[in-house]
């Protein structure tokens, strides 16, 4: 896999194995090898997603990815929108980045304060291809992944952007239509 097919992991949307408080490097090694632990082809109600799962806040991830937004969304709408944007997460994400990590080389950066929490990233090399990227796990004060970022780029910032297009032109419905959409993409590869 290259840099670009991990880097979909996290654009696409876009997550407490370990009973530590906080994030940091220790945590994001597990979290990683979590990932790597995805086998091809897994389910997303299968053991290994549920191992990965345990390590993201989606609704804290959701909220960030609505931003400003959200004032323009009933409460079922903004439920709708976190659950979906899981989905995404997880259909996209785990599979796609267990396959890229299970052939990088990748190093494990110190972490530091990033928007009240701990960021820890992590330098990856496709040594076949002569690639890599920069990924970012951001820890929240409840030791889960409240956001990722690739090379620099919050997923959460870029999402809510485009949130906030999509939702300032046709509002919440067309919002979720396209995040089905996506989902129904995600279920049927290839198209």
């Amino acid at each position: 896999m290259t840099a670009s097919a991990f880097g979909w992991f996290l654009c696409a949307i876009a997550l407490p194995v370990a009973a530590a408080p906080e994030g940091g490097p220790e945590r994001t090694r597990l979290v990683v090898e979590a990932l790597r632990a995805v086998p091809a082809g897994a389910s997303m109600g299968s053991s290994a997603f549920a191992q990965v799962d345990a390590f993201f806040d989606f609704d804290a991830f959701a909220a960030d990815c609505l931003g400003a937004s959200a004032s323009k969304f009933k409460p079922a709408e903004r439920a709708e929108f976190q659950r979906r944007m899981a989905a995404i997460v997880r259909g996209a994400g785990y599979l796609s980045g267990g396959v890229s990590l299970r052939s990088a080389d990748i190093t494990y950066q110190e972490p530091r304060s990033r928007k009240g929490g701990t960021l820890v990233n992590i330098s990856v090399r496709f040594p076949n291809e002569d690639a890599g990227a920069t990924f970012g796990f951001l820890w929240g004060p409840n030791g889960r992944v409240v956001d990722l970022e690739l090379d620099g780029v919050s997923l959460a910032a870029d999402t809510r952007n485009q949130v906030a297009r999509i939702v300032a032109k046709g509002g919440p419905a067309e919002l979720l239509r396209r995040l089905d959409q996506r989902l129904r993409a995600i279920a049927t590869p290839g198209r």
